[in-house]
C-alpha cells in the first residue's frame, strides 16, 4: 500500500459504541440505530506503521452459519467483549479483556471454527485531496485462509501467473503482481476470488495518509 502523510480521518470504530461490557449483553448481538448508519468496510492495512492499530481491539468475522448464542459463548471464553457490530454480515468490532496483546488474541482466535478471519483495528488517516490513482495497476492485495499451507499458496499464485511481492505480519495476507504487463487489476482479483481457499482480494489502493497519534 503506497501513502504520504496529511490530513487525518480514522475509518475504523473506535471503542465505546456499545454500552455492552461483555458478549452476554443481549443488546451486543443486536443492532441499533447508530449501528445502521456506520460504514461496514473493511480498511486496507498499512505498512511499516509499528504501532498503526488499536490496543486492545480486534476486528473479527465470524463463519455466516454462525449463531447470536454461539457467538456470545466464543466471547465469554475468549475473553472478548462486542464493542460495535457492522452492517457487513458476521463482521464485529471486539475488545481483549484479558490483557492479552493484539497479535496474540488474533493468533488464538482465527483457527476458531466460528472464525472467518481476525485482524488488528487499523488506524490510519488519509487525503483526498489529491488526485492520485486508485490503486497499483497489475498488483492486489489476497490473504488466504489461515489454514492454507505457503505450498498451496505458491501453487495457486503460479497457476495464475503471480508473484509475491510483499508477505505482511497478517498471517496468510499478501500483496501480489501479475508477471504479465497486460494483466488488469480486475482481472487477478476475479481470478483469485475463484479460488476457495482465498478469503479475499481486493485492489492495491493508493492513498495518502497520516499515522495516528493514538
Amino acid at each position: 500500500m503506497i501513502y504520504k502523510m496529511k490530513r487525518k480521518i480514522v475509518f475504523l470504530i473506535i471503542a465505546g459504541i456499545l454500552s455492552a461490557t461483555g458478549c452476554t449483553a443481549q443488546t451486543g448481538l443486536q443492532k441499533t440505530p447508530a449501528e445502521r448508519m456506520k460504514q461496514d468496510r473493511i480498511e486496507k492495512m498499512p505498512t511499516g506503521q509499528a504501532a498503526a492499530f488499536k490496543p486492545g481491539e480486534i476486528l473479527v468475522r465470524f463463519n455466516p452459519s454462525a449463531q447470536p448464542e454461539a457467538l456470545k459463548d466464543f466471547c465469554a471464553k475468549s475473553g472478548l467483549s462486542i464493542l460495535h457490530r457492522f452492517n457487513s454480515p458476521g463482521l464485529y468490532l471486539l475488545s481483549i479483556q484479558d490483557q492479552k496483546k493484539v497479535p496474540e488474541k488474533i493468533k488464538e482466535v482465527e483457527t476458531h471454527p466460528l472464525v472467518a478471519y481476525a485482524e488488528p483495528n487499523y488506524i490510519f488517516s488519509i487525503d483526498d485531496s489529491k488526485k492520485e490513482p486508485t490503486h497499483v495497476p497489475g498488483e492486489a492485495l489476497v490473504r488466504f485462509d489461515v489454514k492454507t499451507e505457503r505450498a498451496r499458496v505458491e501453487i495457486i499464485l503460479k497457476e495464475l501467473d503471480l508473484q509475491i511481492m510483499e508477505a505482511f505480519s497478517l498471517p496468510n495476507l499478501y500483496r501480489v503482481k501479475a508477471t504479465a504487463p497486460s494483466t488488469s487489476t480486475e482481472e487477478i482479483v476475479n481470478r483469485l476470488t475463484a479460488y476457495p481457499e482465498v478469503l479475499y482480494a481486493e485492489p492495491n489502493f493508493v492513498f495518502t495518509l497520516e499515522p495516528s497519534t493514538q
